[in-house]
């Protein structure tokens, strides 16, 4: 019935996650006629946590929010994200980054991912795209942006590795294009799935 899409951004409304805040406040933007709400950053892995993960929980609240928002035939997104060298992991133990560049803006130096590390990361975006979908959703946005870890691996200023991710574009397109590949696997050929890309190599803006 209309063209309005809402982009993630971070509402900061939550105490534990996708609880009746949470659901309240897409509620509204239900109601107030917006045809896709995509919801903010959700953390895929204990390595860099931001807001809330896709777990059992968090699964739980989406199935009320679905049921919330039908009637206004809202169509809902969730947006998977890990934030690299950027934002520290649960507990505050150091973040899974590209390689040992640090953060322009905590000065963190992530830890550089190695081949299991990746083989992990790719494994648990894939794991929360199906929860999203098992739970109800209507899509998936991965977040390859904003100086995040898929950029910091797109990026020749944040990646400097010496691997097969790191050196040539097709090298450095590796990992963002296994999580796409697994993701992808992980939900089906009909289940929408989209990706959230910078414009720039740059890493200066969140």
């Amino acid at each position: 019935p209309n063209r309005v899409a809402r982009a993630a951004n971070t509402t900061s409304i939550f105490p534990t996650g996708v609880d009746e805040q949470f659901i309240a406040y897409h509620v509204a933007r239900a109601r107030g006629g917006v045809g896709l709400s995509i919801l903010e950053a959700a953390s895929v892995h204990d390595s860099s946590v931001l807001s809330y993960r896709v777990d059992d929980s968090t699964c739980r609240g989406y199935e009320k929010l679905m049921q919330a928002v039908r009637p206004h035939g809202m169509r809902v997104f969730q947006q998977l994200w890990h934030g690299g060298h950027h934002i520290p992991g649960f507990g505050g133990r150091l973040p899974w980054a590209a390689s040992d560049v640090p953060s322009p803006f905590t000065g963190l130096v992530g830890l550089p991912m190695g081949r299991a590390e990746i083989a992990e990361i790719v494994a648990a975006f894939a794991q929360a795209a199906r929860r999203c979908q098992h739970a109800g959703l209507d899509g998936i946005e991965i977040h390859g942006g904003h100086g995040y870890l898929i950029q910091q691996f797109l990026s020749p200023l944040t990646n400097t590795r010496e691997d097969e991710y790191g050196g040539s574009l097709e090298n450095r397109m590796r990992f963002a294009l296994e999580v796409l590949t697994a993701v992808r696997g992980a939900v089906g050929p009909e289940y929408p799935v989209g990706i959230r890309l910078s414009t720039s190599t740059a890493v200066g803006n969140l």
